[in-house]
């Protein structure tokens, strides 16, 4: 009976054994395929969100575009409308305006201090403010200055021709 007993106690660690290897490699397994399901999913994840994103910055990549297409069908309609409003402003006998199609469209397109240089240079045409013209035009489309290095002086006719444009 003792070695009965002995070997029962003998069997039960055994069995005790084998289960906790079999617990460890059973949890160490999943483990393992809790890992390898882990980055499965987080593959496929990653993929459909790639995806996703893919599809939202394409969808605003054509949103921007119809929206660029939109603003330049716009502008070039307001300066066909500004074209016939040339006849009614200052464009025959005394007065007449050459730049008045240029003045007016750019009215509509130009950033505000453009549109306030392009009015102070047909009050007076004078190279200091054509040069104002042309900075605040670079500064307009994001361009440095060219703080003078560049001056518009000889472009215009000599005073005295000065409004028979």
């Amino acid at each position: 009976m003792k070695s009965d007993k002995g070997a029962r106690i003998a069997q039960a660690i055994l069995w005790f054994a084998i289960l906790g290897a079999t617990l460890y490699m059973a949890i160490h397994g999943l483990s393992v395929i809790v890992d390898s399901t882990s980055k499965i999913v987080a593959a496929i994840l990653t993929g459909l969100f790639g995806l996703v994103g893919a599809y939202v910055t394409h969808v605003l990549s054509v949103q921007s575009q119809r929206d660029a297409e939109r603003l330049r069908r716009k502008q070039d309609c307001y300066a066909e409308i500004m074209q016939r409003l040339v006849p009614y402003i200052r464009s025959k006998g005394e007065g007449a305006d050459e730049l008045a199609p240029a003045v007016l469209y750019s009215y509509v397109v130009a950033d505000e201090t453009v549109a306030k240089a392009i009015c102070d240079f047909t009050k007076s045409r004078t190279s200091d403010k054509l040069d104002e013209i042309v900075e605040s035009m670079r500064k307009d489309l994001g361009m440095p200055s060219l703080n003078g290095v560049a001056p518009t002086t000889g472009l215009l006719p000599p005073p005295s021709s000065v409004g028979k444009i």
